[in-house]
């Protein structure tokens, strides 16, 4: 939402100046400093879930069987974390060009799919995961339909640099997500191993791969 917030007076001035060029490459660098961000977030989320559950609510009636099934539905809700993170920025390419009518309608619509696939997944065996299923699934459609409807409204956008950006946050994550794996092994293996310890642990991991990819930020990005 932040970098939605801080975008928007850029591209406004870019349409009003009639830099269409400096527009799109605002609008597409946007999203993918937002996918760069927000994809490492989403694989700790999946992949820390127990843990997180466990150190927030697993104290008192809370017991480890709550915290299985409610991390089980923050990992399905973990999976619409970018789309989400990228639907403000989109809003925001509309808004810029003074068209709110086309994301209304997408927004609209997109309702209406997480609703249905609500209807249709709950009698399945997903159950209540149907709930966090359909969110992460409609976020994922509303944001390609908004990507494409802002793309023949600005004149194209840079799908190509924006699907390399995604593809090369999910490998710098992969190795973060094996540690996670691990700890989360260790900690099953010796109960009175802390969730707090293995996310601190995690975390730690995190801040020294941050640190790495500071020097390397540009080439992701571009």
């Amino acid at each position: 939402q932040s970098l939605a917030l801080a975008v928007f007076p850029a591209l406004a001035q870019f349409y009003a100046q009639g830099r269409m060029e400096a527009y799109r490459t605002q609008l597409a660098t946007t999203m993918r400093t937002v996918i760069f961000i927000t994809v490492p977030i989403s694989v700790l989320m999946w992949g820390l879930a127990p843990q997180i559950v466990a150190v927030l609510y697993q104290h008192g009636k809370f017991a480890a069987a709550d915290t299985a099934s409610v991390a089980t539905i923050l990992q399905y809700f973990s999976f619409g974390v970018v789309a989400w993170c990228l639907h403000p920025v989109l809003m925001r390419g509309f808004f810029a060009v003074q068209s709110s009518v086309v994301p209304v309608i997408i927004g609209t619509a997109t309702t209406l799919v997480f609703v249905a696939l609500v209807v249709a997944m709950r009698p399945t065996a997903l159950g209540y995961l149907a709930l966090p299923s359909a969110s992460s699934i409609a976020a994922l459609v509303m944001v390609i339909a908004l990507s494409i409807a802002v793309a023949k409204k600005i004149g194209g956008l840079d799908f190509k640099g924006v699907g390399i950006t995604a593809a090369k946050s999910v490998a710098a994550s992969v190795p973060v997500l094996g540690v996670a794996w691990v700890c989360g092994r260790l900690q099953a293996a010796d109960p009175a191993l802390s969730s707090k310890w293995v996310i601190l642990a995690v975390l730690a991991l995190v801040d020294l791969r941050i640190l790495s990819l500071a020097f390397s930020g540009r080439k992701a990005l571009g």
